[in-house]
Order: structure tokens, then sequence, then C-alpha cells
């Protein structure tokens, strides 16, 4: 891909503009706006599922197979200040989390119509990189029928060390490339910095979440920050104790979620 690439963003006060995307959208609240960064057409070379990470100190990156730190008004870069690497396998969506001092790049690798697409990731010293290749972070599970897991986004739940990793995967049953859910489970890192393949679970995840955290505070980039309001659940699904919580929910073809599911293939 290549830095003349224009990732064209949206801005509005409100998430009301979220009904207005074009594909898979990367979701940044700053400046009091919510700006969807989605894949566009009428632009020159390629630009596909791009994702924006805010670091420590404010400063924004815009990834899309390149990464570049973003100018102040959130909408423009210097092309001399954009850096390529070419990960392993690299087919899209490539996002960035931080934990204390290591940076975590993570992207999906093989066609989403495939099986075997999945999740690889590296690490590195800085949102920028140098990046180290670290391995599949998310496959297939052909025994359970989990097939297709990739196109992920990772967030950190406030006020705590604890992760999740959302994902989507050929529907259980008879799904495929296009007809897909969305599953969270946890994302655990090791002492030595490094990630824990991640495990599916077979129950669903239930994390409490602050009141502050319904939408703005959840930044998980791309798709997954346009249906974060989608997955908090309702009373009655997942909801326990007058706590608003993370549930494990389906969401397939855009229609409305099916009801929460006790046991998970």
């Amino acid at each position: 891909m290549s830095h003349d690439v224009q990732v064209g963003p949206a801005a509005d006060g409100t998430p009301s503009a979220l009904g207005l995307l074009l594909a898979d959208p990367s979701l940044l609240v700053a400046q009091g706006r919510y700006w969807l960064y989605p894949t566009t057409d009428g632009h020159p070379g390629t630009a596909i599922d791009p994702s924006v990470f805010t670091d420590d100190d404010g400063v924004t990156y815009l990834y899309w197979g390149n990464a570049v730190p973003l100018n102040d008004d959130l909408m423009s870069f210097d092309p001399a200040k954009v850096v390529s690497w070419v990960p392993t396998a690299f087919r899209e969506a490539a996002t960035v989390h931080r934990r204390h001092d290591r940076y975590y790049l993570s992207w999906s690798e093989n066609d989403t119509r495939e099986p075997d697409y999945r999740v690889r990731y590296a690490v590195g010293p800085g949102p920028l990189g140098p990046w180290e290749d670290r391995g599949v972070l998310l496959a297939k599970d052909t025994e359970r029928g989990i097939l297709g897991t990739g196109h992920h986004a990772v967030l950190r739940v406030p006020g705590t060390d604890d992760w999740i990793v959302a994902y989507h995967r050929f529907a259980i049953p008879d799904g495929d490339g296009t007809h897909r859910e969305i599953m969270f489970d946890r994302l655990v890192h090791r002492p030595d910095g490094d990630l824990e393949p991640v495990t599916f679970a077979r129950t669903p995840i239930r994390v409490p979440l602050p009141p502050t955290a319904l939408l703005g505070r959840l930044m998980l980039g791309r798709s997954a920050a346009v249906f974060a309001a989608a997955v908090l659940a309702p009373a009655g699904c997942g909801s326990g104790g007058g706590k608003t919580v993370l549930s494990q929910r389906h969401i397939v073809n855009g229609l409305p979620p099916r009801q929460c599911q006790g046991l998970r293939p």
C-alpha cells in the first residue's frame, strides 16, 4: 500500500454518524467528537480496514498497511513521516494496542472467505515499530467447528488490566466467509511480554464495565467499534446485579443479535 492513499475521516458530534459508514470503520473519540475512518472509494492506491491508535502522549496514529502520526486536525498527515513495514502474510486490518512499554501490532492473514482466515501479531518498542513477528494469535479450531477467525479488535476494560479480543468467525451452524458472527474472548499478556494464543471460551464472557465505558471509552477499532453499543448486554441478556456487562453475543449479516447463549461451540 502506498502513502498517497487517503482514508477520509467522517466527524460528527454524536454517535449518530455510525449510521453513515461505508465499510469497516475505525472509531476515535477526540476533541469532543466522534471520528470515523472507513474504507472508501474514490482515492488512488489501495486502502482497506484502517485503524487508529492514540498513545499516552496524545498523538494519534493511522494504520492502513503503512503507519503515520496524524496531524492535530486528525484529518491529515505528513507523507514524509509514513513508516512502511510488510507484516508476515499481511492481508488486512492492522491494529495496534499498548500494554506498559510494549506495543502490539496485529493483523489478519489469508482471505476472509477461507477457513484459515486468522490473526497474527508482532511486538515493538513504539507505535511505529520496529516490529518483530511473534506468530499466530487467533486461529481456527476444526474439532469445534470454529473457522475463519479474523478481522479482530482489541480493548482493555477501563480501570483494569483485563483485555478482550473481538473477532468474527463463520457463523455456527452453516456459516461461511460471508455469513459470520462476532465473538469475544480474553486476550492474555504473558509475563515475558508476548501474547498467549487465544483460547476459545465455552461459556459467555461477562466483564463489568463502568458507566463511562458505554461507547466512547471502548476504543475497539474498525468495525468492532460500530457494534460496541450493540454488544453491551441489555437487561435479561448478560446483565447481572444491575451492572452493565460485556457479554458474548452473535451478530449475523447485520441482523439483530440472537438471544444470549449459555454455551459456546
